[in-house]
Formats: structure tokens, sequence, C-alpha cells
């Protein structure tokens, strides 16, 4: 996860929608709770918004299909997992010098790094087809989504900040008046 934040900040796509965030959460309910309000409550707003003004909504239908796809995968995403490679390792051990030289296929050797700065490009030119001209402008509109979400972000941590005083404030006043 880390190799894809730093590299994806690095080549950001012009057609970005929203700054990276990403979070692993331990707790089903603090889980939801970002579902709804990280998810679910923008892509309502801005497919509103969309509606209001004459344009195609499409986040609540993409949402859907995000969630759709978490709920299939999160048994296996939510498992530790350790698998066995007896075979490759006698496949391996069976293979001639020249072979091994030919069909190297050690991974523990495998840089990562290297890789995923390629992975990055290759998901932006062939998967989103985004030239990598294009960085220059998907760096400014980078630059915007990160003050966008930090704002957002800052709004929600003083909603709850205030809600969870007005909730204190509400059963204080209630022991007080007994």
């Amino acid at each position: 996860m880390k190799y894809n934040e730093i590299y994806g900040m690095e080549v950001p796509s012009k057609m970005v929608f929203w700054y990276y965030f990403f979070h692993l959460h331990p707790n089903i309910w603090v889980h939801n709770f970002y579902v709804v309000f990280t998810h679910l409550l923008p892509a309502i707003i801005f497919d509103t918004v969309a509606r209001l003004t004459g344009r195609e909504p499409v986040l609540w239908k993409a949402y859907k299909k995000i969630h759709k796809f978490s709920g299939v995968i999160s048994y296996f995403s939510t498992q530790q997992w350790s698998f066995r490679n007896d075979n490759v390792i006698k496949l391996w051990d069976k293979l001639s010098e020249i072979d091994r030289k030919l069909f190297y296929f050690n991974l523990s050797d495998l840089i990562w790094r290297d890789y995923y700065y390629y992975h990055i490009r290759g998901l932006r030119v062939f998967v989103v087809k985004d030239p990598l001209d294009t960085i220059e402008e998907g760096k400014k509109r980078y630059r915007l989504l990160r003050w966008a979400h930090y704002t957002v972000v800052s709004l929600v941590y003083l909603f709850q900040a205030w809600l969870a005083y007005r909730i204190l404030y509400f059963f204080f006043s209630l022991i007080m008046s007994f």
C-alpha cells in the first residue's frame, strides 16, 4: 500500500476524483462509519449536485459496485493467509543452471519499489488512459483535492466534536436536574 501511495502521488492523473486516503480498520463499526461518511454521503451529495446542474450522476452507481465487490472479497481480505510453495521449490531444484537463468522466478529478489514505479505508470497510461504528459495538470488538481480533502476532514471532526459536546451537555443537564 505504501508504494502505491508514494508512486501514485508522483504521477497523479488529471482524472482523479478525490485525494488518496486509505485506512485499514480492524473494527467493523468504525469501518462502516467511515464508509458512510467518506463514500456514501459524498456520493449522494455529489450526485444530487450533478442532477441539479443537469449532469449525469455517476458516483452512487460506482460506489454500489465498489461496495458489492468489497463484500465479495471481504472474507479473503480480512483473513491471515499462509501459502505453501513446496511444488515451486521442487521445480526450482529440478531446473538446470541454464534453465534457472532463463526462467528466473525468485520473488524474494524482486525489487518491489521498481515494480510499483512501473505498475502505477502503467495503470495511469493503459487503464485510466491518461498519458504521462499530463502529470503537471494532475499535480495541480491533486493539490486542490488535498486542500478540499483536509477541509472536509476538518469539518467532519468539528461536527463530531460538536455532536459529542451536545450529547454530553444533554446528559449532564439531565443528571443535574435531579
